[in-house]
């Protein structure tokens, strides 16, 4: 691939890979508070309390791991908090939430700098329009997925295994990323 070859690949995996991701742990996120309204909030509560407090510091862990190793690490913490639900016990629930909180940092910091590294000043809006439209179709797949599963009586059980390996193809996609040249 040529150097703008490689850059819009990786533009394209990672919006790829987010939509996998996020068509899976949306769904479940929104599932949480139906399945166990208390429980469901403070797992929810507990994540993004850590996500906020986390990006005070990930940008150093960011520099140590680089950007490709952050997004695997981030997207595979996703699956962890979408496994925890398979039993779903407070003991398993908030060490999951607190983990996503750090990763969900990992995640989403590592992939503003990875897409800025694929991007000139002359493609940055064009790469960015692509990798949220193929993140934004998450939120139409999970929602489908989850309503003809539920529709179907399917357990919520088989439901979150789907969705773990949803996610699972999702945080391996990440090791597809090339390297950006300079």
């Amino acid at each position: 691939l040529s150097c703008g070859g490689v850059r819009f690949f990786n533009v394209l995996v990672l919006g790829g890979g987010f939509c996998l991701l996020f068509t899976a742990f949306n769904a479940v996120q929104v599932l949480l508070t139906t399945l166990d309204k208390e429980l469901g909030f403070q797992t929810l509560m507990t994540l993004y309390g850590v996500f906020a407090f986390a990006n005070l510091i990930i940008p150093f862990v960011i520099n140590k791991l680089g950007h490709r190793a952050s997004l695997v690490i981030g997207a595979f913490t996703y699956l962890l908090f979408i496994a925890a639900h398979l039993k779903p016990l407070p003991g398993l629930l908030f060490p999951a939430a607190v983990l996503l909180g750090m990763g969900a940092s990992l995640l989403w910091a590592a992939q503003g700098g990875f897409l800025a590294r694929c991007s000139t000043d002359e493609n940055m809006g064009f790469h960015s329009g692509v990798f949220f439209g193929l993140f934004m179709v998450n939120l139409v797949v999970g929602n489908l997925i989850s309503g003809a599963m539920l529709h179907t009586s399917m357990p919520v059980f088989t439901l979150f295994l789907i969705f773990i390996g949803i996610g699972t193809v999702s945080a391996l996609s990440m090791l597809l990323l090339r390297p950006i040249p300079v």
